[in-house]
């Protein structure tokens, strides 16, 4: 849309695009820049704020997606979900009891089993829109962003876990949840 647009007509236009998901495309093959640096891995050397004087520590990723699946069904869910990081290689996710990834989390722990998590750094804008809006449980994200774009999301697996991200993502950050 033009940057004039007027901010009823746009919002008109996301619901209008949100009504027309569109399949995404997975790509078989990465990116070239794409590469694991397991050894390498220091959240610290990412640019990781503190965001406000109240917050307990420093925020990775508030620009971001977290992606996980539903362990028994498979389905995705995209989110905005806070991280606190810990460490150089740990960070807390804040999520609600509602959200689908608490929902994939409790599925997870009762097969005792950790649950795949991927965050996606730097993606279009219009992901992080169809990530945050409140569509309901069970509905792929990723299918909404590509209805935002009015073309295919072009997804890649990810390296290390079993998870599609998006191919045009700045950083990848994947882990798990753990169980309890």
């Amino acid at each position: 849309l033009e940057s004039d647009t007027p901010s009823e007509m746009i919002v008109n236009e996301i619901a209008r695009r949100l009504k027309s998901p569109i399949e995404p495309e997975i790509i078989e093959s990465r990116p070239e820049n794409m590469d694991a640096q397991e050894e390498s891995v220091d959240l610290t050397k990412l640019p990781v704020p503190f965001w406000s004087e109240m917050d307990a520590g420093r925020y990775i990723g508030t620009w971001h997606i977290n992606v996980t699946k539903d362990p028994e069904n498979g389905q995705t869910n995209v989110g905005i979900y806070r991280m606190q990081m810990v460490d150089e290689k740990t960070t807390y996710v804040s999520f609600s009891p509602r959200s689908d990834i608490n929902s994939h989390l409790e599925k997870a722990e009762k097969m005792d089993q950790p649950l795949p998590m991927a965050v996606a750094i730097g993606v279009d804008e219009r992901i992080i829109l169809a990530a945050a809006t409140s569509i309901r449980s069970g509905v792929d994200e990723y299918h909404h962003a590509s209805g935002l774009m009015k073309n295919p999301l072009k997804l890649v697996k990810a390296i290390e876990v079993d998870l599609d991200v998006p191919q045009e993502s700045e950083i990848i950050l994947e882990g798990y949840l753990r169980p309890h």
